[in-house]
This record gives C-alpha cells, sequence and structure tokens, in this order.
C-alpha cells in the first residue's frame, strides 16, 4: 500500500496528516531511544549505533514536521493574496 494513500479514502494525505505522522514518528523514535537506554545490555557494534540512529531519526523527523508547517503557512498566506 502506498504511504501517501494509506488514509483510508483513495485521496493523497494532506499536509495535516503528514505532520501528525512526522510528530508520531518523532515520538516513537524518542520512546524507543528511551527503551534502548532503559533495557541496554550488550555492547555490540549494532547496540552503540544505536543512540546515534536514533538522534538522527528524531532529527528527521522533527525537521519534515517543521518544513511541513512552513510549506502549509506558505500556502494559506499564497490563499490569501490570491483572495485579495
Amino acid at each position: 500500500m502506498n504511504a501517501i494513500f494509506a488514509n483510508g479514502t483513495g485521496l493523497p494525505k494532506s499536509i495535516r496528516d503528514l505532520q501528525h505522522d512526522a510528530c508520531m514518528l518523532h515520538a516513537f523514535a524518542q520512546g524507543v531511544a528511551e527503551l534502548h537506554d532503559t533495557l541496554k545490555t550488550d555492547m555490540s557494534p549494532a547496540s552503540n549505533a544505536m543512540p546515534a540512529l536514533f538522534e538522527s531519526l528524531i532529527e528527521r523527523a522533527d525537521r519534515l514536521a517543521n518544513e511541513l508547517d512552513a510549506l502549509q503557512t506558505a500556502q494559506r498566506r499564497a490563499q490569501l493574496e490570491a483572495q485579495a
């Protein structure tokens, strides 16, 4: 299933839906990072790499949410200017 159409309507997701997905991804990554810190039992190279991976995922999800917010704001401004 194409993730962009995963809202059950067959229509593309709205920017608001995508912002929500980015915020949820950010929260899930933070939660998994906390679990990893709590449950860390071995010092394998993969285990050692996990904090950096989580940090990158959290930063990217945050950036995506912010960029979607900026896009939505720009679209609203453009609509208001077109109506004026």
